[in-house]
């Protein structure tokens, strides 16, 4: 049985709002580790490629820039 269940119902209770600010408080926070430029620059050829390959058609890599 998942997510807590004693049973094979699927009762989907509301869980209360205190509950889930502290299951967020419990959750690690991610490591984020920012591109290299050699990694930005394979990133922004690829979308170049996308975008010859789709005539323009490419919904990334319009002039986006680095968060």
């Amino acid at each position: 049985l998942t997510r807590g269940q004693e049973s094979l119902s699927i009762g989907l209770e509301a869980r209360s709002e205190q509950a889930d600010q502290a299951a967020a408080r419990a959750r690690p926070k991610p490591a984020l580790l920012p591109a290299s430029a050699e990694e930005l620059a394979a990133h922004a050829s690829l979308l170049e490629a996308i975008a010859r390959e789709s005539k323009g058609a490419c919904l990334w890599g319009g002039g986006q820039e680095a968060v």
